[in-house]
């Protein structure tokens, strides 16, 4: 291993040794992405671990853009204008609860949008 490579591994936090140099590049470059264009707009920072998809669906009521994240922990529903919590069900039933378990991707709904399927975007 060269000087140059072994003061870049050690400039890499923890995390960041075990990418892949696949995975490393992908990083390098979503971080080096500009702003988020308009009208988009950062409403805040939500983790989710283990992460197994996303969708969108209105608010039957206010016609509000909502997000749908599913984990390994669970569904989340969120507003996507102001990044409320509208709903969360950490238990989720088993089947058919996981984009991967159906053809079209989709998951089942939850808060105001339960009884609705909410098709992923898997990532």
């Amino acid at each position: 291993m060269s000087r140059a490579e072994k003061s870049a591994s050690a400039e890499r936090s923890g995390h960041e040794a075990e990418l892949s140099v696949y995975q490393r590049a992908m990083r390098e470059r979503l971080l080096a992405a500009p702003s988020v264009p308009g009208p988009w707009r950062s409403v805040g920072l939500v983790p989710v671990g283990g992460l197994l998809g996303i969708g969108f669906a209105a608010h039957p009521d206010s016609g509000r853009d909502l997000v749908m994240v599913v984990s390994h922990d669970g569904h989340g529903l969120f507003d996507a204008v102001t990044g409320e919590k509208t709903a969360r069900d950490r238990d989720p039933e088993p089947d058919g609860s996981t984009p991967d378990e159906a053809a079209d991707l989709s998951c089942p709904g939850l808060g105001p949008i339960n009884g609705c399927r909410v098709r992923s975007v898997v990532p």
